[in-house]
């Protein structure tokens, strides 16, 4: 099936085997930005998702109506009040039709009910547009690999999505 038009997703927690289909989309949507592939090699460690890391975040995985998994986030409390949206991923043939917007709602709807107060982002350079949409806002940098790469940290208020 071809997705040409906005589509709905429905969001559940993702389990231990799902982490198959879940790491092989978060590779994809990495390489959707156009990496190279040494780089992408490098990083595959850093962005697979583990069964050990199912009991340190909640993993949630998006539905299209037909069954497909199209996206992935996931979060951790890191203090109180303040959690780290850990991953945030559109499967490729799902980018521009509205399931990064999906997946940020689905996030601030049950971070509200957690009561946070902030959301933390280590963010892909690339993607820190779309977070700003969201009211983020650059706080500091933090280190990646390769050596001297700094990705942006930012931060968004909660009261603001209240």
């Amino acid at each position: 099936m071809t997705y040409s038009a906005a589509i709905h997703c429905s969001f559940m927690k993702a389990t231990k085997k799902d982490l198959p289909a879940v790491n092989a989309l978060i590779q994809d949507s990495k390489a959707s930005w156009g990496y190279a592939p040494e780089l992408l090699a490098l990083w595959r460690e850093g962005l697979t998702i583990r069964e050990s890391h199912l009991s340190e975040r909640e993993l949630y995985k998006g539905l299209t109506p037909d069954g497909l998994i199209c996206c992935v986030y996931s979060f951790s409390k890191t203090t109180d009040g303040v959690f780290e949206l850990e991953d945030c991923f559109v499967e490729p043939r799902f980018l521009g039709l509205g399931l990064g917007h999906q997946i940020m709602a689905d996030l601030f709807a049950r971070l509200n009910e957690l009561g946070a107060k902030k959301v933390i982002i280590v963010a892909d350079p690339n993607a820190v547009g779309f977070y700003r949409k969201y009211g983020a806002n650059q706080v500091g940098t933090y280190p990646s690999i390769p050596e001297g790469r700094q990705l942006p940290v930012l931060e968004i208020e909660m009261h603001e999505k209240g």
